[in-house]
């Protein structure tokens, strides 16, 4: 290699912007917010089984004709907010896990398959809220899944389904 002898653009990235492939047969839409689907392709959100969540596409991808990462797309995965659709939405919301509905709709309570977006930041009204994106957000505790109730731990107790929610109880093996 030579040393520069004049000015150059050097390439970077901030590490909040990614450009992922997106998955055949889907159109993605600019703020749409998107997952990875089953097979690790960028898909519109959606609470569907295997799907995690990606970010926020700053473009319009159409790949409906397209094979499996015929086309890449990029996407916002953190440190910023966007405006989501939801219902019931109150002040007291504000730092609550967002759970994903589909691409422009999250619940403020854990959906069938939890597939999170980050948590909610601002909230505007009962029915718009603005969602902190965090791709890479660790997993939430235990207290704030929905499905899990802790009555008293202790040491060397378990969770284990009641047939409704998880709970804590004795080991019995």
């Amino acid at each position: 290699m030579t040393a520069l002898a004049e000015n150059s653009m050097k390439s970077h990235k901030t590490g909040d912007r990614v450009s992922y492939p997106v998955a055949t047969g889907v159109h993605i839409y600019k703020g749409a917010a998107v997952c990875f689907n089953a097979s690790g392709y960028l898909a519109p959100a959606a609470n569907t089984t295997g799907f995690v969540f990606a970010g926020v596409a700053l473009e319009e991808c159409d790949n409906t004709l397209g094979a499996n990462g015929a086309l890449y797309c990029e996407v916002h995965i953190k440190n910023v907010s966007y405006p989501m659709a939801t219902t019931g939405a109150a002040i007291t919301d504000i730092g609550k896990l967002a759970w994903i509905v589909d691409d422009a709709t999250i619940s403020i309570t854990k959906t069938a398959y939890g597939v999170c977006m980050g948590r909610i930041a601002e909230v505007k009204s009962a029915t718009n809220v603005w969602v902190c994106l965090n791709a890479t957000f660790k997993m939430p505790a235990i207290s704030e899944l929905s499905d899990v109730t802790i009555t008293a731990a202790a040491n060397g107790e378990v969770l284990k389904h009641n047939g409704t929610v998880w709970v804590d109880a004795a080991d019995a093996t």
